[in-house]
């Protein structure tokens, strides 16, 4: 597995993980389902942020690509601190979830088909692979840290 197929695999995961809590925002299962999806959320962005970005920054061709990741990964951080508690009625939840699911999939997108295929040309398999075995050693420490309390 690369870094690329890591990350795709990642984004997947973090829009189950939303759109379940979309389903059943309310209640302990809610509240749940939210820091689920929050917490992986800061964990892939620390991903991109700290492992693939610092790679590509210093090529000119993928600055702006780079920096318009950044930019969606602030929109949909500050979305969710924004977001009000549930209310089934209140259509400032609705918008709420609307600005956040939109920003999340035009963040994939952007990345899936822009960032993630140019920069697959621009790092070597080797290095790819490299990368996700860091990112994967990174993880299981996370875990292992998480799990220590």
């Amino acid at each position: 597995m690369d870094i690329f197929q890591l990350l795709r695999k990642d984004h997947a995961e973090a829009l189950r993980a939303l759109t379940a809590w979309v389903r059943g925002p309310e209640g302990k299962d809610g509240e749940q389902a939210w820091m689920r999806w929050s917490e992986r959320w800061e964990v892939h962005v620390r991903i991109e942020e700290n492992f693939l970005f610092p790679l590509l920054k210093g090529e000119p061709a993928f600055r702006p690509l780079v920096e318009q990741s950044v930019e969606a990964h602030g929109r949909i951080r500050s979305c969710m601190r924004r977001m009000p508690p549930y209310d089934r009625d209140a259509p400032a939840w609705a918008d709420a979830v609307t600005d956040l699911l939109e920003s999340l999939e035009t963040l994939l997108e952007m990345e899936e088909r822009k960032l993630f295929p140019e920069a697959r040309g621009f790092l070597s398999k080797e290095e790819s692979e490299a990368l996700a075995l860091e990112v994967q050693d990174f993880l299981r420490g996370l875990q292992s840290a998480l799990a220590a309390g």
